[in-house]
Parts: C-alpha cells; structure tokens; sequence
C-alpha cells in the first residue's frame, strides 16, 4: 500500500560573485503508515496569535477526520501568497512570523521562522504538534522582523502538510 509523500528540490545561488556558490538540495518525506495523512488549506494571519490548523480542518481523502491538536507536522510546506485575504486583491507587505514551541511569536525571539510575501518554506516537525505550531503577521525591515503586527496587518498563506494522525 502507498502511504502519503512529499518531494521537492531547492538551489540557492549565494555569497559574491566573485565567490559565487550554488547550494542544491531536495527534501523528502515519506510516509510510514496510513495514519500519515494530507491537509491543506489557505489561511488568514493576523496580529494575533494563533495555530495554523485546528480540528475545524478535515483531511483530505478523509474528510469525516477531522485535523486533531496533538497530530504531528510530518512534513510542512507553507507560501506566503503575498496577498491579505483570500480575495487574492490586495498585497500584503507584512511577514508572518512562526513559534514551535507553543509560544506567542513575537519580532525579536531568538527561536522565531519568518517568512516575507512570496518566501515558501518546507520544513520536517516530526515532534511538533498542531497545538504547537503557533503563527502571526510582523512588520518587516529589509527582510527581518522589526515590530509585531497590529489590527489590519494580515497576510494570506498557503499550507500543505502531512500529519501523522495519533487520534
């Protein structure tokens, strides 16, 4: 039986050119069992900090279970689409920021993932839960957090991940 997988490859062009160096990579994730199971949604972030999914959300190809707050991230694919809403209309020059530990992200924690408008990100949480993995938009300087984000500072992402269901 084939359980749920995930590929994908990345390449990176660094450093000056005068001393240019190519990073190639790829990231794998491979099911173990049937309790490994898809989710995806698109998701509004706000000033507020909150999980990323919840037990609102189903998984796909079951859609009668429902994502539990102790399941665990196998594998984690998040884009930043750029925008605010799901309307798609309006950019968002806001960054959400991610804590795994169950905290409320904030700009200046040592421990924090950032991602700007259009960064996508694909990471491997294997003792993360759905509880854990908390979320909230951030201004941004250059790149790098530089305030919290306030009322109407929202930023629209995209989520695909394999959980492992433990319900």
């Amino acid at each position: 039986m084939a359980y749920e997988n995930a590929t994908g490859s990345l390449s990176f062009k660094i450093l000056p050119e005068e001393i240019r160096k190519r990073f190639k990579g790829s990231l794998s994730c491979y099911g173990a069992d049937a309790d490994d199971k898809w989710v995806y949604k698109k998701l509004q972030v706000t000033h507020s900090s909150g999980a990323i999914l919840g037990t609102n959300d189903d998984y796909l190809m079951a859609p009668t279970t429902s994502v539990a707050t102790g399941d665990k991230y196998k594998f984690l694919l998040i884009k930043h689409t750029g925008y605010t809403d799901s309307n798609e209309n309006i950019d968002s020059v806001f960054g959400v920021m991610f804590s795994i530990n169950d905290d409320t992200p904030a700009y200046n924690d040592s421990n924090l993932i950032v991602i700007s408008p259009g960064d996508t990100i694909a990471l491997k949480l294997p003792n993360c839960t759905v509880a854990n993995l908390r979320a909230m938009t951030c201004a941004l300087t250059n790149g790098v957090p530089s305030a919290d984000g306030t009322s109407g500072q929202n930023a629209l992402i995209e989520i695909a991940a394999i959980l492992e269901d433990i319900a």
